[in-house]
C-alpha cells in the first residue's frame, strides 16, 4: 500500500545552497545538490546565524526566511529542522526529522512513538500503536512503510478487528482493512497504480483487448514520459520548441487484481496528469476519453472490473501530437507525452466523499477553508498564529440505493506532534440517491499556526461520514490556513498574508518543470528539490505559465512556502474567441477544484494575454462559485480592457510596461509576470575563462550574446528596478507588489538561442538545477540580512586582468582582497546590489569579499580559492529522503565534477585556447559505466547536439549532473566516471525493494 503522496524533507547528499550569512562559517567547495558553482568558496557572517535564506526542512513551527523585502529581521529557522531527529526509547530505522519517545515496531499496548515510525515514515506520528497489530492503538501521521503525514486511527496496517487505517492525500484514501464493526469505518481502499506498466511507443491495433500479447513491450512505472530519451537533442526554436520529440501515439497497459474485500465498493481510477489526449479501456471495454492535457481526470470503472484472483487490464492510449485543445503547443507547453503524473485506484464504499475529479466524473470533492480570522500575531515561535472558523464542505455521493442521513465529522491534527487540535461535527443531512449532496460542518480553530511563505504550517484535516452511528467513509486532506488580502493604493497596496505585507519575488516557469534526462516525469522528491532551491534563493513566488501547474509541484510549494499563480489553459491568445474562452474556462473549473485546498495557490490567471472585461467577469464568477472563500484573487498577465477592473483582484504586466495603469494599481496589486527574457548558458563564465576564452560565440539565429557574468549583471539591474525603485512600499511612485523573472530553470521550450542551445536558457539554474551565477543575485537581493557573493571564480590563466563583481545586500561598504591585499572599499552599489572593481589582476591564491555595516563592523564575507590542476573525477550521489526506491520511477542523481588533488572543483577545466564555437571540441569527455538494476538517463550539455542519454558528457564550469532511474528489482547500482589523465571515481547506491502486490502498491 502506498501513501497518497510522500512528503520528502531532505536529500541524502551534500548540503544544498545555503544562505550566505546564515552561519558563521560554511565552506562552499562545489557541493552537490544544487550547491554553489564557485570553487573553494566560503561565506561567513558576523551574526548569530538565525536561518536567513531557509532551513533544510521548513517543518511545522519552523520558518524559511527571506523571500520578501519585508520580513521579521531575516526570520528564524526554528522548529522543524533538517535531519536526524532525537530518539528516546527507540524507533524503527530511518525516521527523518523525527522524535520518538517510547515507540517501537513490535506489538505494543499504549506505546507512544512520535515523529515517524516504521522505517521510512517521514514526519509521521504514532500514538498508542505501531506497525504490528496493537490493542486500542491509534497511529497518526505515517505508518505502513512510506506513509507520510497521514492519519491512522484505531488499527494497524494489516487486517484487524474494528481497525481502520487512513493515509494522507488531498483526495484521501485508505489502507486496506478487511471488515468493519459497528462504530468502525467501512472497508475502503486507496492504492498506487504507479509500478509496472507495460509500454510501447507506437500505435498498436487491438492493444485495448484483455488478452493482447505484449511481446516487445517495455516495463515502466508512472509518472512516465516517453520523451525522456529524445528531448533536448536538437537546437530549440522560438516558434516550435524542440522539434526532435516523438509526437504520436503510445500505449500503456496495467495488470492488477483487486482484493475480494472491495467487491461491493465503488472503483475509481485517478490520473493526476496526462499529456495530451487519451482513451481508456478496462478489460477491453472503452470507459472514457481525455483531451485537455493539463487537468486531472477520473474514470469510474465500477461494475467493469473483477475481484479476487481474476486479473484486470487497464489499457490507455496516449497521444502528445496535435489535437486536444489549442494550448497543445510544444513551444509553450513542451510535449513530454505520457502518463506524466501518479495514477491512483480509489475503492470507497457506496456512501463516500467524492474526489476532486471534475473531468469525466463531474465531482468536486472536499472544500476546506477558514473564515473570521481574528487575534492574528505575526512571527511568533510558531510562525503566524490566530483564531478562525474552520469550514468543511464535502460533496457526498449516496449510491447505496436507499435514502440515508449522514453527519460530517471533522478532526484537525497537527503533524508536528500528532496532537488533535480540534474536533467538531455538522448536523445530520439527508443524502439524495440521484445526485451528490454537499454536507457541511464548521467549528472554531483557536491558536492555529497559520500558513505563510515564512512559516508554511500545514495541518491534516480528517473528515468522516457517519450513517446510523457507523462511520462509513473517512478522508484525510493536508492543507493550511491563511488570511490573504489583495489591496490597492500607492504605498499601501499589495498582497497581505495574515496581515503582513509580502513582496512576491521569484520566477515565471513552464508548468512542465522538466529536467534533462528524466524529462517531465520525476519523483516527488525532485519536485521538493526544486522548491527548496527556490526558497534558498530567498524567493517565494512562481508564476506558472500558459497551463495549469502540476499538483505535485503545488504540494511541494505548500511544504516550502512558495506562493503560486495558476493559469488554466492558454498558448498566448489575445482576446480569445468565445469558443477558445469557453475551452479555457472548461479547464479552469477543474483546476480550481483540484487546487483549492492547497494554501500556496494565491491567484488564478485568466491567460497569457489580454482578455475582455466580460471574460474577466466570467473568471471572477467561476472563482466565486468554486472557491469563494479560499483567499485567492483573479487577474490576467496583461489587461487592456479597463472595463475588467471591477472583476480583477490583481493586475499583471510584462517587461514592466505592457499592461500597467495607475487605475489598476489603485484597485489591487501590480504583479510583474515575466521580466528579463535574456538567455545565457550556465557553462560560459565570462570573456576570460577556459574553456570558453572570449565568451559566448553567437550563431546566425541567436538573439543574445551573453556570458553568465553578463546575465547576472543584467538581472541585478532588473531586481533593482522592481525591488528598490518601483516597489509599492516606495510611496514616491511605487507600483509593484511582485516580480517574476522568466524562468527559474532552463526549459525544453521556445528558446531564442536557436543556433547554439538545446533549451531555452533564461533560467537562473540550468535545466538540471545546477545554479548559474544569476541565481545568487536573487539570494542576495532577497535576503533581509547581510549577504555577499563574488560573481564567478578565481582560477584564471596567468596574466588575466578583469573587472570583478560582488553581489551584496544590507551592507554599507564592501572590500575586495586578493591574497589579503585590499583592492579598496566601495561604498556605493550599482543597481542596488552590485559592487565592482576594475582591472583586478589575477594572482593564484584567494579572493575575498567582505561586507561592513555603518560602524565598520564586518557582517559577511565570501572567499574563493584558486583550484590546482585537474587531478580526478568526483561523483556525488543524491537520492530522495527515503532512499532510492526500486519502483521503476525513482531516480538517483549524480553530480560529476573535475577536481584538483585537494578535491576542490576546477571551475575552468578544459583547453585554454579560444574556441571556434561553443562546442567543447578539445575538452576530454567524461565517460560512464553503469552496473546493476538501473536505467541510464544521463544528462545534457546545453550547447551540444545529441548529448542527452549518452554514456558520456562534458563538464560545464567543472561540474555536470547525470541520472539513473531505478528498476523494479532492488539492488546495488554502481556508476563509474572516467576521463583521460584523471583518476576515475566509482559510487554505489542501493535501491530498496518496494512491496507491490498484484500490481498495486
Amino acid at each position: 500500500m502506498k501513501c497518497r503522496r510522500a512528503v520528502p524533507t531532505f536529500f541524502l547528499s551534500a548540503t544544498l545552497v545555503a544562505s550566505a550569512c546564515s552561519t558563521n562559517s560554511s565552506k562552499s567547495t562545489g557541493s552537490s545538490g544544487g550547491g554553489t558553482q564557485n570553487s573553494g568558496g566560503s561565506v561567513t557572517s558576523g551574526g548569530a546565524g538565525a536561518g536567513g535564506g531557509g532551513q533544510t526542512t521548513p517543518g511545522s513551527g519552523g520558518s524559511v526566511s527571506g523571500g520578501q523585502t519585508v520580513t521579521p529581521s531575516g526570520g528564524s529557522a526554528a522548529g522543524g529542522q533538517a535531519t536526524g531527529g532525537v530518539a528516546t526509547g527507540g524507533q524503527a530505522g530511518g525516521a527523518i526529522g523525527g522524535v520518538a519517545t517510547g515507540g517501537q515496531t513490535s506489538p505494543a499496548t499504549g506505546g507512544v512513538a512520535t515523529g515517524g515510525q516504521a522505517g521510512r515514515a517521514t514526519g509521521g506520528v504514532a500514538t498508542g500503536g505501531q506497525t504490528s497489530p496493537a490493542t486500542g492503538g491509534v497511529a497518526t501521521g505515517g505508518q505502513a512503510g512510506r506513509a507520510t503525514g497521514g492519519v491512522a486511527t484505531g488499527g494497524q496496517t494489516s487486517s484487524g478487528t474494528g481497525g481502520a487505517v487512513s493515509n494522507p492525500g488531498s483526495t484521501g484514501g485508505f489502507i486496506p482493512s478487511t471488515g468493519s464493526t459497528a462504530g468502525s469505518i467501512a472497508t475502503e481502499g486507496n492504492f498506487s497504480m504507479d509500478p509496472g506498466w507495460k509500454f510501447i511507443k507506437q500505435d498498436v491495433s487491438g492493444a485495448q483487448a484483455t488478452n493482447f500479447t505484449e511481446t516487445g513491450w517495455d516495463t515502466v512505472s508512472t509518472p512516465h514520459t516517453y520523451n525522456d530519451i529524445d528531448s533536448m537533442r536538437g537546437y530549440t526554436s522560438h516558434s516550435g520548441g524542440d522539434h526532435g520529440l516523438y509526437q504520436g501515439t503510445a500505449w500503456y497497459r496495467k495488470h492488477f487484481k483487486i482484493p475480494t474485500a472491495y467487491q461491493n465498493n465503488k472503483v475509481i481510477i485517478e490520473f493526476e496528469r496526462i499529456r495530451q489526449t487519451a482513451s481508456f479501456y478496462i478489460n477491453g471495454t472503452a470507459v472514457g476519453t481525455y483531451s485537455d492535457g493539463v487537468t486531472a481526470c477520473g474514470i469510474d470503472v465500477t461494475g467493469k472490473v473483477t475481484f479476487g484472483d481474476t486479473e484486470n487490464v487497464l489499457a490507455v492510449s496516449v497521444n502528445n501530437s496535435g489535437g486536444g485543445q489549442y494550448w497543445n503547443a510544444n513551444a509553450t507547453n513542451p510535449s513530454f507525452g505520457g502518463l506524466v503524473g501518479h495514477v491512483w485506484l480509489h475503492v470507497p464504499g457506496k456512501i463516500y466523499q467524492t474526489y476532486p475529479l471534475f473531468i469525466n466524473l463531474a465531482t468536486s470533492g472536499i472544500y476546506i477553508y477558514g473564515t473570521n480570522y481574528t487575534n492574528i500575531t505575526n512571527n511568533t515561535a510558531k510562525g503566524d498564529t490566530g483564531d478562525l472558523t474552520l469550514n468543511v464542505e464535502a460533496e457526498v455521493s449516496n449510491e447505496s440505493g436507499s435514502a440515508q442521513s449522514a453527519t460530517l465529522g471533522v478532526k484537525v491534527i497537527d503533524p508536528a506532534d500528532g496532537s488533535t487540535v480540534t474536533t467538531f461535527s455538522g448536523t445530520a443531512t439527508s443524502l439524495s440517491t440521484t445526485a451528490a449532496t454537499v454536507v457541511k460542518a464548521s467549528g472554531p480553530l483557536t491558536g492555529a499556526k497559520l500558513w505563510s511563505d515564512l512559516y508554511p504550517n500545514l495541518y491534516t484535516v480528517v473528515t468522516t461520514l457517519t450513517v446510523g452511528g457507523t462511520v462509513v467513509n473517512q478522508r484525510s486532506t493536508i492543507t493550511g490556513f491563511r488570511k490573504v488580502e489583495f489591496r490597492g493604493g500607492a504605498g499601501t497596496g499589495g498582497i497581505y498574508v495574515n496581515g503582513r505585507f509580502v513582496y512576491l519575488l521569484g520566477f515565471a516557469q513552464r508548468s512542465t518543470n522538466e529536467w534533462a534526462g528524466p524529462g517531465q516525469a520525476v519523483p516527488d522528491w525532485m519536485h521538493d528539490y526544486t522548491a527548496k532551491l527556490i526558497r534558498d534563493a530567498n524567493s517565494n513566488y512562481i508564476r506558472w505559465m500558459h497551463v495549469a501547474p502540476q499538483k505535485v509541484d503545488i504540494q511541494s510549494f505548500d511544504r516550502y512556502g512558495v506562493i503560486s499563480s495558476a493559469p488554466a489553459g492558454d498558448k498566448e491568445t489575445t482576446n480569445p474567441t468565445d469558443a477558445q474562452w469557453q475551452a479555457r474556462m472548461a479547464v479552469m473549473k477543474p483546476t480550481m477544484i483540484y487546487l483549492r485546498n492547497n494554501p500556496s495557490v494565491f491567484m488564478y490567471e485568466a491567460g497569457n494575454a489580454a482578455v475582455s472585461a466580460a471574460q474577466m467577469k466570467d473568471l471572477q464568477t467561476l472563482r466565486d462559485t468554486w472557491d469563494p472563500n479560499g483567499g485567492r484573487g483573479v487577474g490576467d498577465r496583461t489587461m487592456s480592457d479597463t472595463g475588467g477592473i471591477p472583476y480583477s483582484d490583481y493586475f499583471g504586466t510584462m517587461l514592466g510596461n505592457s499592461g500597467y495603469q495607475d487605475a489598476y494599481r489603485d484597485k489591487g496589486p501590480i504583479v510583474e509576470t515575466e521580466d528579463y527574457r535574456d538567455e545565457a548558458m550556465r557553462g560560459v563564465w565570462d570573456d576570460y575563462s577556459p574553456p570558453h576564452v572570449g565568451g559566448f560565440i553567437p550563431g546566425a539565429t541567436d538573439t543574445y550574446n551573453l556570458t553568465s557574468e553578463d546575465f547576472t549583471t543584467g538581472q541585478v539591474a532588473r531586481l533593482n528596478t522592481w525591488l528598490i525603485t518601483s516597489t509599492i512600499r516606495n510611496t514616491s511612485g511605487g507600483k509593484y507588489s511582485a516580480y517574476a523573472s522568466i524562468y527559474f530553470s532552463d526549459s525544453d521550450a521556445d528558446g531564442r538561442e536557436q543556433s547554439s542551445c538545446v533549451a531555452r536558457v533564461s533560467g537562473k539554474v540550468d535545466v538540471n538545477r545546477i545554479p548559474k551565477e544569476a541565481y545568487y543575485a536573487f539570494r542576495v537581493a532577497g535576503n533581509t540580512k547581510p549577504d555577499i557573493h563574488i560573481v564567478g571564480h578565481w582560477t584564471y590563466p596567468a596574466g588575466t586582468t578583469k573587472t570583478m563583481y560582488v553581489l551584496a545586500n544590507n551592507v554599507s561598504s564592501v572590500d575586495l582582497l586578493v591574497n589579503g591585499k585590499s583592492s579598496g572599499k566601495v561604498t556605493k552599489a550599482t543597481n542596488g546590489y552590485l559592487y565592482s572593481w576594475a582591472s583586478v589582476a589575477f594572482a593564484s591564491g584567494t579572493i575575498q569579499a567582505v561586507g561592513y555595516d555603518a560602524s565598520g563592523k564586518q557582517v559577511c564575507e565570501h572567499t574563493l580559492t584558486t583550484a590546482g590542476p585537474a587531478a580526478a573525477v568526483k561523483l556525488t550521489p543524491t537520492v530522495g529522503p527515503n532512499g532510492l526506491q526500486a519502483d521503476g520511477a525513482d531516480f538517483a542523481m549524480f553530480d560529476v565534477e573535475v577536481v584538483d588533488a585537494k578535491g576542490q572543483r576546477v571551475p575552468t577545466y578544459g583547453p585554454t585556447t579560444k574556441p571556434a564555437d561553443n562546442q567543447p571540441i578539445n575538452e576530454p569527455k567524461i565517460t560512464f559505466t553503469v552496473t546493476g538494476p538501473g536505467t541510464w538517463r544521463g544528462g545534457v550539455n546545453e550547447a551540444m547536439l545529441n548529448s542527452t542519454n549518452n554514456l558520456y558528457l562534458y563538464t560545464e564550469c567543472g561540474i555536470n549532473r547525470v541520472f539513473i532511474r531505478s528498476q523494479q528489482t532492488a539492488g546495488d547500482i554502481t556508476l563509474t566516471a572516467s576521463s583521460p589523465n584523471l583518476t576515475s571515481d566509482t559510487k554505489t547506491v542501493t535501491s530498496k525493494a518496494v512491496n507491490v502486490v498484484n500490481g498495486l502498491l
